[in-house]
């Protein structure tokens, strides 16, 4: 049997039996319920009325599908690498995504060496976005200014499953089904002269709420190595991911939904060796270069992300467990946002 997980890095995959996940929505989540709110909140003749809003704000929440935003959330925090990563977008709302994954990676040959493998993956993962706005309504109801504070998060799990050919020694196909599951949470405090108000009618509906969602899927990994000399390599993987989101249970109809997320991830590296000895075992270097594409969904309006990183691995075979011990750093671009990530673990 053959263990495999790769090095931990950023949110595009790595190559060696292991990666991929990540996105979202660029006008942020807060900034676009704002709109729905004003309408909702003029919809009624009098501020005392907070069920009449209320119903509008849901009548519009869900023609507008706002709640199809969060399966990219869920998307982020499914990420298949040991790494923290953090987001900041150029919107309204100054909002940051931060996500956090646990990924383990196996290959097996239960049929012997002239049979395709399995192939055995699945994730623990974390995300966050929180979103601040001065001024829920935008200054069109004078004295009835509501700041927002908000905070939207997902955490869940995510496994895949499928066969493993090996056409020749330096090519890898992994199709596999995927099955996972998350809770989406909506964190809310108001401030301001019409916080009460607006708690009355978005409270449960718009903020402040909680719904399980479900995620099945199916994907297609293909891995190619190269050998550059005797001691560096060129590694190339490619990935395409097709996820269908969908809630089972949440607090108001506003946020069910059911979104299909299309990613296609592409990323090199190239690896060798340091030169020196760390704690008497070898050192080696990692640089590599990715590039993801959402071919259906974005990350909060992008569909293009770029990534630009490097890594140290310390090989521990003959310590206690793990194969390796990585460091790692990486830059990530897209339009309208920036973002970096950094992780420390162990491969298998």
């Amino acid at each position: 049997m053959q263990v495999v997980k790769p090095e931990v890095t950023s949110p595009l995959p790595v190559p060696s039996k292991d990666s991929v996940g990540l996105e979202f929505m660029r006008a942020s989540v807060t900034h676009a319920i704002m709109t729905f709110l004003l309408v909702a909140a003029l919809a009624a003749p009098a501020f005392g009325q907070e069920q009449q809003v209320q119903e509008a704000l849901r009548e519009s929440l869900r023609e507008s599908k706002f709640a199809s935003a969060f399966g990219s959330l869920v998307v982020v925090s499914e990420e298949s690498e040991l790494s923290t990563t953090t987001y900041d977008f150029d919107d309204p709302s100054n909002t940051r995504l931060t996500s956090i994954s646990f990924p383990s990676h196996w290959s097996f040959a239960p049929w012997g060496d002239d049979a395709p493998g399995l192939h055995v993956e699945s994730v623990v993962g974390y995300a966050k976005s929180k979103e601040y706005t001065q001024d829920l309504y935008s200054g069109t109801m004078p004295g009835m200014e509501t700041e927002v504070a908000a905070d939207w998060t997902t955490f869940g799990g995510l496994a895949g499953l499928g066969l493993e050919f090996q056409p020749s020694e330096t090519l890898t196909i992994s199709p596999m089904l995927q099955l996972g599951i998350s809770r989406i949470e909506s964190d809310a405090d108001y401030a301001g002269p019409g916080a009460a108000f607006t708690a009355g009618f978005a409270d449960g509906v718009a903020f402040n709420w909680d719904s399980l969602a479900v995620t099945t899927g199916a994907a297609t990994r293909v891995d190619w190595s190269y050998p550059i000399g005797e001691e560096h390599a060129l590694d190339v993987v490619t990935r395409y991911d097709l996820r269908w989101i969908e809630t089972i249970e949440a607090d108001d109809p506003a946020q069910e939904f059911r979104t299909r997320m299309q990613l296609l991830t592409l990323r090199a590296d190239v690896t060798g060796p340091v030169g020196i000895d760390l704690l008497d075992d070898d050192l080696k270097w990692r640089t590599f270069v990715g590039y993801r594409r959402f071919l259906e969904g974005d990350l909060y309006g992008t569909k293009d992300l770029y990534q630009l990183g490097g890594s140290f691995e310390l090989d521990i075979t003959d310590r206690l467990i793990g194969s390796a011990l990585t460091f790692n750093v990486a830059l990530i671009r897209g339009a309208g946002f920036s973002g970096w990530s950094a992780g420390v673990g162990f491969s298998f």
